[in-house]
């Protein structure tokens, strides 16, 4: 939460201990000339680390285990490599645990439960595109619930225990998990494949700390270590107050040392500090992310990407963070690990 601003700046050059982490790792190349297009196939897995995702919503906590999204997508050589699209590929191999505690058992609206959740069939996943192709299960309490993208017309079809199937719009299934009146095996699904959402989220959060870290390498390893350098947020005058800062904080013994490089440690702490994400989705921070055992993506082709990210109890928030921000389903309280792996392989050549 935010504190008041004769507080924040003590608060900047505090260490702060985290409790998760999210990887990244990534590999892209260029280019040749301007008469020669590369095409490339990347490989993208997102996957948990020992820490689990916690995520803690007001009404219910949300923890996240097993995790593996993956999938495929086609760019040119040398794209940046992001889960900023359109759409992106989540393939059959995907899939991920939930178990979700309700902060009032008694509330008779709360949900709770364990969730076992598999992709069957490739989804084409957007954050702001509805999937027209592709089927995922869940099993909740030994009843075994389907979700299948209906492309004419645009609707999720779900199936509950083998019973006949029921068409739903996209939109009404996104909000069925928040529906006290709906049933409780489509309320799971719902908030399962919401989960799909908030995981893509926090990985192109990571990948905004990357951009950071390569946007003012140069002016980090001039300050040196643990120094804190000012970033400057996307706030306008109604969002308030943003702060963040950047530090490097490990220097790796080796080729590299004096230089942000291979096997460093950075810390990205933010305040209020609004982010665009991707071009669909924007969001406050408020928290502290330790990145270690840092890999840039620097060098002649193929390049490689990685990071492991140390949440520590982050908010993030569609709305400003003030002092009186408690969790809630739009600015939820995140801890726990992601890894996030691309590899880029070189397809076609063409003149």
């Amino acid at each position: 939460m935010s504190a008041r601003a004769s507080r924040r700046r003590l608060w900047w050059l505090l260490p702060v201990a985290a409790t998760g982490a999210i990887s990244i790792v990534a590999s892209s190349t260029f280019e040749d000339d301007n008469d020669v297009t590369t095409r490339a196939t990347v490989d993208w897995v997102l996957s948990s680390l020992a820490a689990p995702l916690v995520r803690d919503r007001g009404d219910r906590t949300v923890t996240i285990t097993n995790l593996r999204l993956a999938g495929a997508y086609e760019a040119d050589a040398g794209d940046d490599l992001t889960l900023d699209r359109d759409r992106t590929p989540i393939d059959a191999t995907s899939g991920f645990d939930l178990e979700l505690v309700a902060d009032d058992p008694d509330d008779d609206a709360a949900l709770s439960g364990s969730v076992q959740m598999d992709v069957l069939a490739q989804i084409n996943f957007g954050l702001d595109e509805d999937p027209t192709t592709g089927q995922f299960s869940i099993i909740a309490d030994g009843t075994t619930t389907l979700v299948t993208a209906e492309t004419d017309p645009n609707e999720v079809l779900i199936e509950v225990g083998g019973g006949s199937g029921r068409r739903m719009s996209w939109g009404d299934f996104r909000e069925a998990a928040d529906d006290g009146d709906e049933d409780d095996d489509v309320r799971l699904a719902s908030e399962a494949f919401n989960t799909i959402t908030d995981v893509v989220e926090l990985a192109l959060l990571g990948e905004v700390v990357i951009d950071g870290i390569e946007a003012n390498r140069d002016e980090l390893e001039g300050m040196g270590l643990d120094e804190p350098l000012a970033l400057t947020c996307d706030n306008v005058v109604t969002d308030g107050i943003g702060e963040a800062v950047l530090l490097w904080r490990v220097d790796a013994a080796g080729s590299g040392e004096g230089e942000i490089g291979d096997g460093d440690s950075l810390e990205a702490r933010y305040e209020n500090c609004l982010r665009n994400l991707s071009v669909l989705v924007s969001r406050f921070s408020e928290g502290t992310i330790v990145i270690d055992d840092y890999q840039p993506a620097r060098g002649d082709a193929p390049r490689t990407l990685g990071a492991q990210f140390d949440f520590g109890t982050l908010t993030i928030s569609e709305s400003q963070i003030t002092i009186t921000t408690v969790p809630d389903p739009t600015s939820p309280r995140v801890d726990g690990g992601l890894e996030l792996l691309y590899q880029e392989t070189i397809e076609t050549t063409t003149p």
